[in-house]
């Protein structure tokens, strides 16, 4: 196919003559009419035809021809019913999911074999695609295959989970002795706990539902001279009331749920932040975190990977506070790429 032909039509000015592109064929449809923006066709063409424009202008040329198309295909979505976004994203399916699922990390996602998208597995996905090098950055079952695992460990969402994590071994790094995470994954914040936590001796208590995320916590993390730590296997939901009864966790220094909010109703959260907070010693804090409606990455989770988050904009996120007493403190913020809101609650000395 040659690389130097194809006429495009964009909504926006750039320029991509070495897109592979049958000639006298548009990617962008009429903007002017209301058919979708983007001929999901002519899309399946340009990312099978990546293996041979990473040759021509590397990677990075990849990468931003298929944010512009994500970009594109989002402001459009704004426009669309829920109906007509539910037909918009079968018709994205049934052209481009067999070429999507010749990613590695788009075909797990899809699959959810722990039962939802953002598993343990997934994080460690993420985590070694991005700091681990090509060995886990391109994988898949063709070139194409292995060169989507990559660009989509280039989105803002897998840049924020990277980020998530180092930002929580900053904050533990700090004066704190009992901790708590609450459906804690394989831990990755904590593999390296000698170096995160200063401190010669640490409780540490780690709750999830998923035995084998437990097991392998305990795997990367060993048993850390002056360090006690407990793996709890239960229901999250059963634990917090259980919690909210009984006190069990009683006066951490900090108490944090990073992606666990993401995944219930505003309702539910309120009453998780409620059975925790009275585990929160004073001086301590609550954090959490939850996606903002404006992740950048939204279409591309939803579209091909089937993943779907609940998320909340900042009043919500303030109103998770509704009725804790012994506040000293609440603190909310975004993440640099807009994925990821951390709500810090501080208890009063």
């Amino acid at each position: 196919m040659n690389l130097s032909t194809g006429k495009l039509e964009t909504t926006l000015t750039n320029d991509f003559s070495t897109a592979s592109l049958p000639s006298n064929q548009t990617l962008f449809a009429d903007t002017m009419t209301n058919n979708p923006p983007i001929d999901y066709s002519m899309l399946k063409e340009l990312i099978l035809a990546f293996p041979d424009i990473v040759k021509c202008e590397g990677e990075s040329r990849c990468f931003d021809l298929l944010e512009h198309h994500l970009h594109v295909l989002t402001e459009y979505r704004k426009s669309l019913s829920q109906d007509e976004d539910r037909r918009e994203m079968e018709e994205f399916r049934r052209i481009l999911l067999s070429t999507l699922h010749q990613s590695e990390f788009g075909k797990y996602v899809w699959d959810k074999p722990r039962g939802y998208a953002g598993d343990f597995v997934t994080q460690e996905m993420i985590w070694f695609g991005r700091t681990g090098g090509s060995e886990y950055r391109y994988r898949g079952t063709t070139e194409v295959g292995k060169l989507l695992t990559s660009l989509t460990l280039d989105t803002e969402n897998c840049k924020a989970n990277e980020e998530r994590i180092n930002r929580l071994r900053t904050i533990l790094s700090g004066n704190v002795n009992k901790i708590a995470s609450i459906a804690c994954g394989s831990c990755i914040e904590l593999w390296q706990l000698a170096d995160t936590i200063k401190e010669n001796t640490c409780d540490i208590f780690l709750l999830d539902q998923d035995e084998g995320a437990l097991n392998r916590a305990q795997e990367r993390i060993g048993h850390p001279s002056g360090c006690s730590i407990t793996f709890n296997n239960e229901n999250i939901l059963r634990f917090i009331t259980r919690n909210n009864k009984q006190n069990v966790l009683s006066n951490q220094d900090i108490i944090y749920a990073f992606g666990l909010f993401d995944y219930f109703k505003k309702d539910t959260c309120v009453k998780i932040v409620k059975a925790l907070w009275k585990s929160v010693a004073p001086n301590g804090m609550l954090l959490t975190t939850n996606a903002h409606p404006s992740n950048p990455t939204r279409l591309w989770m939803e579209y091909a990977g089937d993943w779907f988050l609940d998320y909340k904009d900042e009043q919500t996120m303030y109103d998770l506070t509704e009725g804790l007493s012994d506040i000293y403190d609440v603190r909310l913020s975004i993440d640099r790429f807009g994925v990821y809101q951390y709500l810090e609650i501080i208890k009063r000395n």
